[in-house]
């Protein structure tokens, strides 16, 4: 666990994060797994089920509804978004 490597109790570590960062750090992890999620479905072929597990997921409707807070769409929706934006561009 994060805190143990950096030699804090969870309470502390917790409190460090949030004094130096401004956000929890469940919040970083959060935004981390979703930033990745975001590269993989832009960029692969991987199927949005294998994304969620990869980036730490432990269901695809916990994924789909954090995904869908942040982005306003569906995972399906971003990766055909996506899609649709690279060929704009070529």
């Amino acid at each position: 666990d994060v805190a143990a490597l950096a030699g804090m109790s969870e309470s502390t570590f917790s409190r460090f994060f949030q004094k130096n960062t401004g956000n929890s750090f469940s919040d970083h992890v959060a935004k981390l797994r979703l930033w990745q999620a975001c590269k993989l479905l832009a960029d692969t072929e991987i199927p949005i089920t294998d994304i969620c597990f990869q980036v730490g997921y432990m269901n695809i409707s916990n994924f789909n509804r954090a995904f869908l807070r942040k982005h306003k769409m569906t995972p399906s929706s971003y990766r055909k978004l996506s899609r649709q934006r690279l060929t704009l561009r070529a």
